[in-house]
């Protein structure tokens, strides 16, 4: 059924001033809708310019050739659907989704030229459903990844011989295939579960045949788009903090990674989406970040000249703001779809960055120097020496800057430097060695020919420069005063706490390297209250850690941040839990039964300033902290909550714990949402390992998912005080191993 419904419902942005963060990029309007958006596209004839708009509901199309003005001229109703994708060619604009219609085919020339009644159709005879995203390349071929066909590889369609119903020419089986782009005769393709980039000769679309892979920085490859010459790739990881990546895939016998950089804001752990070539720019779709632009005129040395941030309520990591970008109207503007605020029209300026170069080397030995780190001040991005002492950087607008060197065991040299833009500054630099020259100083460095005052003498307990055993303990690390417990800190990544740590009674704990670490604590528990405190890290997601007596008992549990207090009581079986609610939306779990589980006095501390928004079950049923409902009751701790609060908090719970062992979770057919019973952290395949033939999807609240089917675990461990929902095919039951048992 054909369906042309002029939307009456939007609303349009023509302020001129817009107060987001942005640098070489100037916001020309924003049109808003009362759908989410997904991906964005675009189409130019003589008529003008136009946005091709994924909404949630369907397709909007805007007219955009005054750019300060847009207006919707067609609203194409389809399945709802998160995902939607689209791509033109020719007179028309084709779409998927992944809820249903298969390949939605719209006539966009009589659209643009006012007929009442154009072309649409869902073409439901192509051999799919559902796909997560299309591309057409120059030759008027079709390629749908991700459709419910085969394993989801690549389906290969000719548009030319009949556009709105397309021939089959062949199937890319080898690798399911999130995205991807094709030039020539080759297909790039995102092999998101493989975490790694395919390379495949479509020359012969009925054989395809791969021809290299290459796996990327955080092994979940979302998109890739080669550039003008052919000679580079560039890649994006649809995780929090990972980079655009750039490639050198001249010869495909030998892939080398050439550079990679991460958007404009200090949150690094902001998530990269898609990343387009627009001659030798990239055009990158950062979610929380907005939209930035990278100078990749040299692939090995990418330095960002351009951003916009569409989403000034979010930060940090999230799959929220920028989906996607269109860099590609005849006029050079940037369209953007922001998931929630709509599609922005943005003017770029695409200025060539200022670059610096050169060799870093010993002043004594003249040998080069690697692992030494060049930052310019006022840039996120430093470039670390090679192992043949090279450096390269740069920064977006020219001027005189200042450039720092520093590396452990030599002084650090600073200097002032001019740039220009679209020029190389060759700079080589020596560093002289530096450490401590008194000879009977623990620490001394025969070497240093500059004192840096670092000269210092070995402690009580033979460490060099220590302070001697904390108050308490002797040097071995034994209690002498107070009472024997043990704190366990655990990472679920296994590469240590990433700068953070905990203080306890005023001394700090942590470790750098691996998956857990254990520590004697000692004080006295007829003090009552210790203060704990956990921060000052990143990565804090895989951050956990017990406090138990000399008998194994748990007193208290937690991640990070934390601030909270350890207290003593007659009651030995009451311990405490410590659960973190980010800003926004959170799932959240208890394995604490306490005397009172009415989830308005439980959550009533995050009500401050009415800072809690809105508790929800699985089943929709809710508790509105301002309107005083409670449709809730009391939690059951074998069920997961969707919590949304305004801002950061944590709360501490208190009471009896639920041990894991002893309590099975019925999971039903269809969707669930449970808790997380264990104090330390598991795998979530080998959690499900049992029923995974049961199980359709496990998702946390940041979307990371693991499928079983493909084999392939996003969300890795589960953790404490954490929610999940899953998609069950059948009615099952979940039982934990016990905390001191591994999976």
């Amino acid at each position: 059924m054909t369906r042309y419904i002029l939307s009456i419902f939007l609303l349009i942005s023509y302020i001129s001033i817009y107060a987001q963060q942005s640098m070489n990029m100037n916001f020309m309007s924003s049109y808003t809708y009362s759908s989410t958006l997904s991906d964005v596209w675009g189409y130019a004839n003589e008529s003008g310019e136009f946005a091709l708009v994924g909404l949630y509901t369907g397709i909007s199309i805007l007219d955009v050739t005054n750019p300060t003005l847009p207006n919707e001229i067609g609203y194409f109703e389809g399945p709802n659907s998160t995902w939607r994708d689209l791509k033109s060619y020719g007179d028309y604009v084709y779409c998927i989704n992944e809820t249903g219609g298969g390949l939605q085919i719209l006539n966009i020339v009589e659209v643009i030229s006012g007929n009442i009644n154009p072309t649409y159709i869902e073409n439901l005879d192509l051999g799919f459903a559902t796909a997560h995203n299309i591309y057409i390349d120059e030759n008027g071929r079709l390629y749908v990844f991700g459709a419910s066909y085969s394993n989801g590889g690549a389906m290969i369609f000719d548009l030319n011989s009949n556009p709105i119903n397309p021939t089959l020419l062949g199937n890319y089986s080898g690798s399911y295939f999130h995205d991807g782009m094709v030039r020539g005769d080759t297909l790039w393709g995102g092999a998101i579960y493989n975490g790694e980039f395919s390379v495949v000769d479509v020359s012969n679309p009925a054989n395809p045949n791969l021809l290299a892979t290459q796996s990327t920085p955080n092994n979940f490859t979302h998109n890739c788009w080669i550039s003008d010459d052919g000679n580079t790739l560039f890649t994006t990881d649809e995780v929090s903090s990972a980079f655009v990546t750039s490639y050198d895939i001249s010869d495909l016998n030998n892939i080398e990674e050439l550079d990679r950089i991460q958007a404009w804001s200090d949150e690094t752990d902001v998530i990269p989406h898609n990343t387009h070539v627009a001659g030798d720019f990239l055009v990158t779709s950062y979610y929380r970040d907005g939209v930035s632009v990278v100078d990749a005129s040299h692939p090995s040395n990418l330095i960002e000249v351009g951003y916009y941030d569409t989403s000034e309520g979010y930060s940090g990591s999230g799959f929220n703001g920028a989906w996607g970008t269109y860099p590609f109207l005849p006029s050079g503007n940037i369209l953007v779809s922001d998931i929630e605020n709509g599609l922005f029209v943005i003017e770029a300026k695409y200025t060539n960055a200022s670059f610096i170069e050169g060799t870093i080397s010993n002043s004594e030995t003249g040998a080069p120097l690697s692992n030494v780190i060049a930052q310019i001040i006022g840039t996120n991005n430093p470039s670390i020496s090679a192992l043949d002492g090279f450096y390269e950087s740069g920064i977006a607008n020219e001027g005189t800057y200042e450039i720092i060197f520093s590396s452990p065991g030599y002084n650090s040299l600073s200097q002032m430097i001019t740039l220009s833009t679209n020029s190389t500054l060759i700079l080589d630099v020596s560093l002289i060695p530096s450490g401590c020259m008194d000879s009977d100083a623990c620490n001394y460095n025969p070497f240093a020919v500059l004192d840096d005052g670092s000269c210092t003498e070995l402690d009580e307990c033979g460490q060099c420069g220590g302070l001697g055993p904390d108050v308490g303990y002797d040097c071995e690390g034994n209690c002498v005063s107070g009472d024997s417990f043990t704190l366990s800190m655990i990472d679920s990544y296994g590469d240590g706490w990433n700068g953070n740590s905990i203080i306890i009674n005023q001394l700090s704990y942590g470790f750098t390297s691996g998956y857990n670490a254990n520590e004697t604590l000692c004080f006295d528990p007829e003090s009552m209250c210790v203060e704990v405190i956990c921060d000052g890290g990143t990565w804090q997601s895989e951050v956990s850690w017990v406090i138990s007596d000399i008998s194994g008992n748990e007193l208290l549990t937690g991640g990070a941040p934390f601030s909270g207090l350890l207290c003593f009581d007659s009651v030995t079986d009451t311990i405490c839990q410590n659960i973190n609610f980010n800003a926004g939306w959170s799932i959240f779990s208890t394995y604490i039964i306490s005397e009172n589980m009415l989830i308005s006095e439980l959550l009533s501390p995050l009500n401050t300033n009415q800072n809690l928004v809105i508790v929800k079950d699985v089943v929709g049923t809710s508790y509105l902290p301002q309107w005083d409902y409670n449709g809730i009751g009391e939690i059951d701790f074998k069920q997961g909550y969707l919590v949304k609060t305004n801002n950061n908090q944590s709360l501490l719970f208190c009471g009896t714990p639920m041990y894991p062992e002893d309590h099975a979770i019925s999971l039903l057919e269809g969707w669930n949402m449970f808790s997380y019973l264990r104090t330390v952290p598991a795998d979530t395949e080998a959690v499900f390992n049992d029923i995974k033939d049961h199980v359709t999807i496990v998702k946390n609240n940041l979307g990371d998912a693991y499928l079983p089917e493909f084999n392939y675990n996003g969300i890795g461990d589960l953790e404490s005080g954490s929610g999940y929902v899953v998609k069950m095919l059948s009615n099952q039951s979940l039982l934990y191993l016990s905390n001191n048992q591994e999976y």
